[in-house]
């Protein structure tokens, strides 16, 4: 049998039997798919479009995705350790509460996404989309946004988040929401918070030089 999935049929009966684990799904497009559990360890998937697909509790440990549509996606509780997407789109995603370690989003539409309560560690974000992301209540460790390559934090939600070594040189965090939210260590430089909410925000050790701090609330 092929370890390339190319269709509907074959990527469902494969799930339900638990044996994607290392397999190419390639060039497949299906809406509200069932995968809910689904473990992907190892897969690659590539030009998929698995827009509004119940993936709950997922598994994606060293997963490679490129250009795969996961629009109003629910990865609510999953796992990703060590996944690598490129060129996708995650726009209002539900990933509420999963778990994300040392995963590498590159050029990824991740406007609205949902990662509140969610842990993210060891994680980067190079040059992405994240208008509106939501991450109130989030742990943020030793992740990068790097977000000087044409990626906005605009309008962010880090409402009592936690983040600690988190790098945000450059970030476009305008009408961002940080409310409540402690910031450790984390590098602020040359960030733009104008209109920003820092009600109640607390920063130990950070590096604000040249941070735009315009009109915020404090």
């Amino acid at each position: 049998m092929s370890d390339i999935v190319e269709d509907r049929v074959h990527l469902l009966d494969l799930a339900r039997e638990g044996a994607l684990v290392g397999r190419t799904v390639r060039g497949l497009v299906t809406r509200a798919a069932p995968l809910s559990g689904v473990d992907l360890d190892s897969a690659i998937l590539e030009r998929v479009g698995l827009e509004g697909a119940d993936m709950v509790r997922a598994v994606l440990m060293r997963t490679i995705l490129r250009q795969v549509d996961l629009r109003t996606a629910l990865l609510e509780g999953a796992l990703l350790d060590g996944a690598i997407l490129t060129d996708g789109d995650l726009t209002e995603c539900n990933m509420r509460g999963a778990q994300l370690r040392r995963v590498s989003f590159t050029s990824v539409r991740m406007m609205n996404v949902d990662l509140r309560n969610a842990s993210l560690a060891n994680c980067t974000m190079q040059g992405c989309e994240a208008y509106g992301l939501k991450l109130a209540g989030a742990v943020i460790t030793k992740t990068s946004f790097h977000c000087k390559n044409g990626g906005s934090l605009s309008k962010a939600n880090l409402s009592g988040a936690t983040l600690v070594e988190v790098d945000l040189e450059g970030a476009n965090m305008y009408r961002a929401d940080l409310s409540r939210a402690l910031l450790v260590r984390c590098n602020l430089r040359g960030s733009n918070l104008s209109n920003a909410d820092l009600r109640g925000t607390r920063m130990i050790m950070c590096d604000t030089l040249g941070v735009d701090l315009t009109d915020t609330s404090s």
